[in-house]
């Protein structure tokens, strides 16, 4: 039945009534073997085993997220500063599985963004009937540069906060199709996970809740009994960093709350510039899926955008919630900066959400994903042949990337110059002891805000203290006060060498260098630390 409603001047609105909340489209629609969604995941997993295998051609020179997650895979801890630890968990027992390398890192993250995709294609399979709807529902996130583009590129814990998110959306579908004990167990699995992952994830959790709480239909499918145990579940899974976080609350809050403010502005200002920002990136997440989705819903797009059922309206109104929450925080705190790739996993069933749409308004059609297979076709080639050109074009471009960067020769070359194996390498910042950690996995590395690991009471001649540290590649850079801080608590250490190396970076042909400045530290032997 379709329901119209005349708002005068020929305006429209076409609404069908959701489909009873226990049924969902065919079987074949979720069986591997026979359906949509074998061609689906086959073409998936050949994405990411090409982004994967791009990443393993390229140098191993380690991005900035890249080298966090190596420098904490030294040692599990409940907290690793200013991010939930559940992704370095992970990470942590990939690299004790496959070695300190650039393929464990690559691993972890594709496997991920496989999994993220294909929960939204299982989703997009409970709640579409149309084929193609679903193909496009799950590969119109590749449209989305936050989300293809930015992950490829570097992000490791937004990779985390997008499988979460897909998990979430999935297991509450199903909650409120089935009411299964299992749904409920999944749905307190991603909420954990969720939270243990990126905080934002409330940002994503809190909005869902709500907009299911704001319909009475669906209401008292998710809060009953079972809704409590997940929300148990999720409790005890964040209970041991929970601990961690109210003894470190500083450490985990003040560089986050640090990005979102600027000192300089007045308080009307940063909230003005601050919900500016929350547009920009709202436009940035889904401006091109909007654009590129015009290709096979172009010329029923009128038609599709006033037609609506209870599925799309949930999706809409939990998109609206989360603008609504970042808008009130922005109001609240007094913020100005909202980075687009924040908003990456809000948006995620954006594509979803138009697809409900098209379907609601019976406009679907099994050649509208013929339509769209070619743009996909291309993305997934553009993507991965754009990070590479970035690396590999460096001698024409005055910017280089970090995977640019000379690493592996510049701390072989030092550590060669050092002569002798250091008790400790001080790093200047994450990044470096991350690719310290890759070249020298034998050797501990600290920077002088991580206790990540415990520095020895003393430095010998026969085992020292190797200083590492740059200033963005320019010469002569000067060491850093954090750095000059963490050497005082060591009575009488001195410098037994200092040096700086200056390498080209890789493919600029030697026509650019990038400096690193070194020196060795050494103790009186009656001499301990404080």
């Amino acid at each position: 039945m379709v329901i119209r409603h005349r708002l005068g001047a020929g305006l429209r609105i076409i609404t069908r009534p959701m489909p009873p909340l226990s049924a969902r489209p065919a079987a074949s629609h979720l069986h591997f073997g026979k359906s949509v969604l074998k061609p689906a995941l086959l073409l998936l997993a050949g994405y990411f085993l090409l982004e994967l295998l791009v990443r393993l051609a390229l140098p191993s020179s380690l991005e900035l997220d890249e080298g966090q997650q190596m420098f904490f895979s030294q040692a599990l801890a409940l907290g690793y500063g200013d991010q939930p630890p559940l992704y370095n968990w992970l990470q942590y027992g990939v690299i004790k599985l496959f070695g300190p390398t650039v393929f464990s890192l690559a691993l972890l993250k594709n496997l991920m963004m496989f999994a993220t995709f294909s929960l939204m294609a299982l989703t997009a399979s409970r709640l579409l009937t149309s084929r193609a709807l679903i193909m496009i529902a799950t590969f119109g996130i590749i449209t989305m540069p936050q989300i293809s583009f930015e992950t490829a590129r570097d992000l490791t814990h937004t990779v985390g906060l997008l499988f979460f998110t897909a998990l979430l959306l999935f297991s509450l579908v199903t909650c409120l199709q089935t009411q299964k004990r299992s749904a409920f167990l999944l749905l307190g699995l991603a909420i954990g996970g969720g939270m243990l992952t990126k905080y934002n994830f409330a940002l994503a959790l809190l909005p869902a809740l709500a907009a299911v709480a704001l319909d009475t239909d669906l209401r008292p499918r998710l809060y009953n009994r079972r809704f409590l145990g997940a929300l148990a579940l999720a409790v005890l899974m964040m209970a041991p960093h929970l601990i961690w976080l109210l003894n470190h609350i500083s450490e985990a809050t003040d560089g986050p709350i640090d990005k979102l403010t600027d000192d300089d502005l007045g308080y009307v200002t940063a909230v003005f510039i601050g919900l500016f920002a929350l547009l920009k990136g709202a436009l940035a997440n889904i401006g091109l899926t909007c654009l590129l989705l015009l290709i096979p819903f172009g010329r029923i797009a009128p038609r599709a955008f006033r037609a609506d059922n209870g599925w799309s309206r949930l999706f809409y109104r939990m998109m609206l919630l989360t603008l609504l929450l970042f808008a009130i925080i922005i109001a609240f705190g007094g913020f100005s900066v909202v980075r687009e790739r924040w908003l990456a996993h809000t948006f995620i069933a954006f594509p979803l959400l138009l697809c409900l749409k098209v379907e609601a308004s019976g406009l679907a059609d099994e050649r509208q994903w013929r339509q769209f297979l070619p743009v996909v076709l291309v993305i997934m080639v553009l993507i991965p042949a754009v990070i590479a050109e970035r690396v590999v074009t460096m001698s024409y471009v005055s910017n280089p990337d970090k995977k640019n960067v000379p690493y592996a020769p510049a701390i072989n070359r030092i550590l060669a110059q050092a002569g002798r194996p250091p008790a400790l390498i001080l790093a200047s910042d994450d990044q470096l002891a991350g690719n310290i950690h890759l070249v020298r996995p034998d050797l501990p590395v600290l920077t002088p805000k991580s206790a990540l690991l415990t520095p020895p009471d003393h430095f010998s001649a026969d085992k020292p203290l190797l200083v590492i540290w740059r200033d963005d590649g320019k010469s002569n850079p000067l060491m850093l006060k954090a750095m000059k801080d963490w050497l005082r608590h060591y009575p009488g250490l001195s410098a037994l060498s200092t040096g700086e190396i200056a390498l080209p970076y890789f493919y600029s042909h030697g026509k650019a260098l990038y400096s690193f400045s070194f020196g060795l530290y050494t103790q009186p032997a009656e001499q301990v630390t404080d």
